[in-house]
């Protein structure tokens, strides 16, 4: 379905009556961002918008379309199908459509979707709004969900979208499909999913492989974690969730970052999406409040984010920039010494200068809209000389960002985020994944499910017992499954030295061949938390 998307000359929208909200939407998108293309109204009644050309039935054409919506006559092959059709369309629509794909062989995004945006391709069959500040970049997003694509298409002067594609219940192209698409595709140069369930886990876990030996993070949102959630993904979009567990394993031996909320997802893709190039887990807070500056401290602690001490040279400058601040530190309150339009320019600048680290604008007004508010932010940004040096945060509260403070962040190349939290926490996830692509450059984990039990098959021995769970455990590992930190003994004394190592409280269990059950022979010990009932065990 994604090859050849910039070969598409013409798209007919099936259904154009001048009383379908979507249809307008879909006519509007594809004129707005693909003027290259020839675009058809179908409808007895269609009114097309400027750019569009109406017709009253498909046989009525003067082409067979490349692509269409919402129709399958006239040996048109691609389509998007955004209506129901899949779980709530009943069984007897789920199947034809099936059967129709299968025999036409058909190439489908939908049924139950949003459509896409290829901004790289220059094709909208996207039924949604697209705001008019949306940018073109080279974040890919795939998501299951069509809210969420909504969100994405909303977010004006943000992330920067190179494609977003709304696979729905996936009759056609699935997750996997547009994830193997962006890993190759050099417009795109991180991706975001949003995942329900995953229905071909091998040709899933080789595009995350394909992107990481691209050197392109990938951000996934996993929901169906719960009981309840994987009901909703199964009735939602058709998708068995699998074990949250197992799938962040897989995604950890991809090197994919993993994140829980829908917040955390774009503050992340925000952060790529404006290339962040300096070290996002050593960062120089400067703000305008000394409590908030302490909380950013303690959240940024809490995962494992460096907050530097300012060099001697740095602190000296700033001291002699700012007679009043007293000890320069990291984090740095600027607030109270003199007009914001001349403090925060010139103390950004300097720390820019000096220090090589990503700089937080942590600021609790650039949010409020207020002239004070604005005359801050408009200094900061003046002291970023980088690209990719700082980003903008606000601590919190529920207002918009102002869309002049949006597109100056944008012209800058300055993420903007909001909620220490947050922030702090997509940092530390992007620093975990440069950390490994710097140790593991272009490079995952091979996939090898066939070669690699075999092999361990052969190391581990005798296939007529049943192996330990030791031995289990090792072939898991050879498959990149994630396991608990653990180690084999044969003797308290090994058993005294690991459990130290491991540090306390630990398990004790038995270990051996034909032992599967070992709660029946006891043979399993809970929450010891001394040297004393280790060796009891």
């Amino acid at each position: 379905m994604f090859d050849g998307l910039t070969e598409i000359q013409s798209v007919a929208v099936v259904g154009a009556s001048p009383r379908s909200e979507l249809a307008r939407a879909a006519l509007e998108n594809l004129v707005r961002f693909g003027p290259q293309a020839r675009v058809y109204a179908v409808h007895p009644a269609a009114i097309p918008p400027p750019g569009a050309i109406a017709a009253p039935s498909l046989a009525e054409l003067p082409e067979i379309p490349d692509l269409c919506l919402d129709a399958a006559k006239r040996g048109v092959q691609r389509f998007v199908i955004p209506g129901g059709g899949g779980n709530e369309g009943g069984d007897a629509i789920r199947l034809e459509l099936h059967e129709l794909i299968k025999r036409r062989s058909l190439s489908v995004i939908g049924p139950n979707c949003m459509g896409m945006v290829s901004f790289s391709a220059g094709i909208a069959p996207y039924i949604g709004w697209i705001a008019p500040g949306i940018k073109h970049g080279t974040v890919g997003i795939v998501s299951q969900s069509g809210s969420v694509c909504e969100i994405c298409t909303a977010l004006e002067w943000r992330v920067g979208f190179s494609h977003i594609v709304s696979v729905g219940n996936e009759f056609g192209a699935d997750l996997s499909d547009g994830l193997a698409f962006m890993a190759g595709d050099p417009n795109t140069l991180a991706i975001g999913l949003f995942v329900e369930g995953v229905r071909r886990p091998v040709e899933f876990r080789r595009g995350l492989e394909a992107a990481a030996s691209q050197g392109k993070p990938v951000v996934v949102l996993k929901a169906g974690r719960s009981k309840i959630g994987a009901a909703g993904a199964l009735a939602h979009s058709g998708s068995m969730a699998v074990d949250a567990e197992v799938f962040s394993g897989v995604l950890r031996s991809a090197n994919a970052i993993e994140v829980r909320d829908i917040e955390e997802l774009l503050t992340v893709l925000e952060l790529l999406g404006k290339g962040v190039t300096r070290a996002p887990d050593r960062v120089v807070l400067v703000g305008d409040s000394g409590g908030e500056a302490n909380l950013f401290a303690d959240l940024a602690a809490d995962r494992g984010i460096d907050l530097p001490t300012l060099t001697d040279q740095t602190s000296s400058n700033l001291n002699r920039q700012f007679p009043m601040l007293g000890h320069a530190s990291n984090p740095l309150d600027l607030w109270a010494l003199g007009p914001p339009e001349d403090i925060y320019s010139s103390g950004v600048r300097l720390l820019l200068q000096s220090e090589p680290h990503l700089v937080v604008i942590g600021l609790d007004k650039h949010l409020a809209g207020s002239a004070a508010g604005g005359k801050l932010v408009e200094s900061a940004l003046a002291g970023v000389t980088d690209s990719g040096s700082a980003l903008l945060m606000a601590f919190g509260g529920a207002d918009v960002a102002d869309a002049s403070v949006l597109k100056q962040c944008w012209i800058s190349g300055v993420p903007v985020t909001r909620g220490a939290a947050t922030t702090v926490s997509a940092l530390a996830a992007l620093g975990r994944w440069r950390s490994c692509a710097k140790t593991h450059p272009n490079q995952a984990p091979p996939i090898g499910p066939v070669d690699v039990i075999a092999a361990a098959i052969t190391s581990l021995g005798d296939g007529d017992v049943t192996w330990s769970e030791w031995a289990s455990k090792r072939l898991l590992e050879c498959a990149h499954i994630g396991l608990p930190k653990e180690t084999q003994v044969f003797n308290v004394n090994e058993a005294l030295e690991a459990a130290q190592r491991l540090g306390y409280p630990v398990v004790v269990k038995a270990s051996a061949p034909n032992l599967p059950h070992k709660t029946e022979v006891r043979g399993v010990r809970l929450n010891l938390v001394s040297q004393t009932e280790v060796a009891n065990a």
